[in-house]
């Protein structure tokens, strides 16, 4: 029988009050009448208001539901929903995921399934937002988009987009952030929404200004600003007007800054307490009363921001007044940081009409409130400030003192705005380097250099066909001899053979690669030679980390995957560091997987990429090496599904290498067979390895996947 939940939920509304009284009731008596569609209803409708009385019935709900799965993901929806607004956000994700576990694992893949998993992922993309599991909520929120995106939902795909550019810019990443912001507004261009569009456009400007791309910034802000005049919406017209005349004190034309910012002053006067409620104010909501000073919050900082504009043009009088004004404000709400920055203002006037004692008294002021609060830069400008100010009264020494304290925060600061710049040069050279790897450019030039070797790329092909032939033969003779050598022994060897690969598998183990420890040492020195002491001590540290967490494992039959990913992780940092970035890295783990619960046999995964960057991607000609590591989970059988991809030259051209370097031998790929089969005879389980060749539509080499199989526990 069909339910209207709807239907339900407005009666249930309507007598909401009266069903409150009973809850104490329903708690306590579990054969009260009540069904779990009825429980899940009037707890959905109460999840804001009353979440703890939610969760009592929303609980409740969830141990009277049986096989109805689509109830049941609704039940932990809700419940995940009740514990975000309690503000037990840990609680809430695991709600979240688990509503998500049972729609990907117990219902049809049909457009309504699909678009409540893209619900469920956004909602749990803002709980790991509030937790500051940035990394997690990045993964999530795609995952959000692109399920929206499957079910035609443009509208919420372009906000997972956005929230996605917030995330990329809270870590510091603008050049993804503005990746992310583009799609946005391609989207809401698409809808033609001409609200989100601008919206948009201010998003983007934002990014910019961490940029210092201000032109650029300036151009958005003014395409948003047109876009507002011709909606004719007044009170984001204010807002935009703020920000253009910000960005122009920016790039120091005060006179446009000053109109700009006339502008949104005069529309933000005449605005009634209503509409005021409605402008973006960020300095002061989180701190203080907003509806008790809703004026003062909406002036204050458009009066500091004019007075910064005066004071660029020289009218020191006009500028005292403004910035007295937003002085007073921030005094009243308490807005330490604002205050002491607009006392900088208000000195820096009277300092130009050589009225010391007043701008002493201002920047002394602020001085105090940077020092307790630890603002450099604030404090950085008074102190300048201010020593100019005790020498122009005949303080000579104190004058002298505080210089000299702001030239060394002149130099802090300027070591900080160094790693900036630094930090920003990397993130923008990653973001190249995968924009051009997948850019539809790259692909129609490789195309065209593929079409002019195809003679060539024939007879390779043919050479190629024979070594495959070779190497199949040859695996072929192998197995059949090391098969026979297997049955010719008896009982007593055969149990020697197992003392002996015992001890063998421990000795692996605990070993390290003399090349690897040979090289990575060199790499230290060259860092202490050529003065780079912080990347010397970086990898000297992630160094000895790899060094003690496989000496901590050596004598462990199993180890946590969340230690295994680990050690992993460090190894990869240091080969990626030693062959100078010439390849990038990424680990992939489903999120349903526990890594902090499951326990694996160690360093089985290592080998293989220690193989794909050895033989695969350092022989590659350009520098644009990938290892994709992607970790599943099969429930069922209890196994880890692990794929090892490189885009290397392929294991044909790496044998051709192998061939020409007469007497080598990949030892450590040998022997981690060896141990796979071990393993496979003592606990007599799927350990499984497949390795396959990844071939282009002309039978080029894109590289390597090895796919291995791993039954894992939850015990050691």
């Amino acid at each position: 029988m069909l339910i209207n939940y709807q239907v339900i939920a407005r009666i249930y509304k309507c007598i909401l009050p009266f069903l409150l009284l009973f809850v104490p009731l329903f708690s306590i008596a579990d054969n009260s009448g009540l069904s779990a569609d009825s429980l899940y209803t009037l707890g959905k409708e109460m999840y804001r208001s009353d979440p703890d009385s939610a969760l009592a019935l929303l609980h409740r709900a969830n141990t009277k539901v049986s096989d109805n799965y689509v109830l049941k993901a609704n039940v932990y929806r809700y419940i995940s929903n009740a514990y975000h607004y309690k503000g037990e956000y840990e609680q809430a994700i695991d709600a979240c995921r688990k509503a998500i576990e049972i729609r990907l694992h117990h219902l049809e893949k049909d457009s309504d399934n699909i678009g409540n998993l893209a619900a469920l992922n956004y909602n749990l993309t803002i709980n790991y937002r509030i937790v500051e599991k940035i990394d997690s909520a990045i993964i999530v929120v795609k995952r959000a988009a692109n399920l929206y995106s499957q079910v035609g939902n443009d509208y919420s795909e372009g906000v997972c987009y956005d929230l996605e550019a917030q995330l990329y810019q809270q870590i510091a990443e603008p050049f993804f952030a503005q990746q992310c912001a583009y799609a946005e507004l391609a989207i809401n261009e698409k809808m033609n929404d001409s609200i989100g569009i601008a919206y948009t456009k201010d998003l983007l400007s934002n990014i910019k200004n961490d940029l210092r791309q201000y032109k650029e910034e300036l151009q958005l802000q003014r395409e948003a600003l047109d876009i507002r005049r011709q909606i004719g919406d007044s009170i984001l017209l204010a807002y935009s007007y703020n920000n253009i005349g910000l960005t122009y004190i920016q790039l120091e034309q005060y006179d446009s800054a000053f109109y700009y910012l006339s502008s949104s002053l005069k529309l933000k006067e005449s605005f009634t307490e209503d509409q005021a409620y409605q402008i973006p104010i960020t300095n002061a909501s989180s701190t203080l009363d907003y509806r008790k000073y809703w004026r003062e919050a909406m002036l204050a900082s458009t009066y500091k921001n004019i007075a910064s504009a005066l004071n660029g043009q020289g009218k020191d009088d006009e500028s005292i007044v403004y910035s007295q004004k937003a002085y007073d404000y921030y005094k009243l709400m308490n807005q330490d940081y604002d205050c002491a920055d607009v006392s900088i203002l208000v000195a820096n006037s009277y300092y130009n009409r050589k009225q010391y004692q007043k701008a002493i008294r201002y920047l002394e002021e602020s001085l105090e409130i940077a020092e307790k609060s630890n603002y450099k830069l604030v404090k950085y400008k008074s102190m300048q400030l201010l020593s100019r100010c005790y020498a122009s009264v005949g303080r000579g020494a104190d004058a002298f003192r505080l210089s000299d304290y702001a030239s060394m925060l002149h130099d802090s600061l300027q070591n900080e705005d160094l790693v900036r710049r630094m930090t920003l040069m990397e993130s923008e050279y990653e973001f190249n380097k995968i924009r051009e790897s997948d850019s539809i450019q790259q692909y129609h030039v490789r195309l065209d250099l593929q079409r002019r070797h195809d003679s060539e790329m024939q007879k390779k092909r043919v050479e190629l066909y024979l070594l495959i032939a070779f190497i199949a033969v040859a695996i072929i003779i192998s197995v059949l001899m090391f098969r026979n050598f297997r049955l010719r022994k008896d009982n007593e060897q055969n149990a020697l053979k197992h003392k002996a690969l015992e001890v063998e598998r421990t000795l692996l183990r605990t070993q390290m690669n003399p090349h690897f420890i040979f090289n990575a040492l060199n790499s230290i020195q060259s860092f202490i030679i050529s003065n780079n002491q912080d990347e010397a001590e970086r990898y000297l540290s992630k160094f000895a980390k790899l060094i003690r967490m496989i000496l901590d494992n050596s004598m462990k039959q199993r180890i946590l995957l969340s230690d295994e990913l680990l050690s992993l992780s460090l190894y990869l940092d240091l080969e990626k560091v030693r062959f100078s970035n010439r390849f990038t890295y990424k680990i992939n783990v489903d999120e349903e997987i526990e890594d902090d619960i499951i326990f694996v046999p160690p360093m089985l995964i290592q080998p293989f990429v220690e193989n794909a960057i050895l033989h695969g991607l350092m022989h590659k000609e350009t520098d644009d090496g990938q290892i994709t590591i992607n970790i599943r989970e099969n429930v069922e059988v209890h196994t880890l599904s692990c794929e090892i991809i490189d885009n290397g030259i392929g294991r044909k051209a790496s044998a051709e290498f192998s061939k020409e370097r007469k007497g080598h031998r990949s030892v450590g790929m040998q022997l981690t067979r060896d141990r796979l089969q071990e393993l496979n005879d003592q606990t007599q389980v799927g350990f499984t390895c497949t390795i396959t060749d990844l071939i282009g539509e002309h039978e080029e080499a894109l590289g390597t996947k090895v796919t291995i199989i791993i039954p894992y526990s939850e015990d050691v």
